[in-house]
């Protein structure tokens, strides 16, 4: 059995423009709006395996 091959670029840039317009344009993350009330609080611990960067936190 053979794996599949990974997306060209050419396939990939369009799904993540339209994603990074939906979090970041003038409508907000509507995903995000539609399923968590609005100044809901959430705490977690992270546990790495390895050394890394996190984003989005603030």
């Amino acid at each position: 059995m053979s794996g599949i091959a990974p997306l060209p670029d050419l396939l990939i840039e369009p799904i993540v423009r339209a994603a990074l317009l939906e979090d970041l344009g003038r409508a907000g993350d509507i995903t995000t709006q539609a399923v968590i009330p609005e100044g809901a609080r959430a705490r977690a611990h992270l546990i790495a395996r390895a050394e890394g960067r996190i984003a989005g936190v603030g």
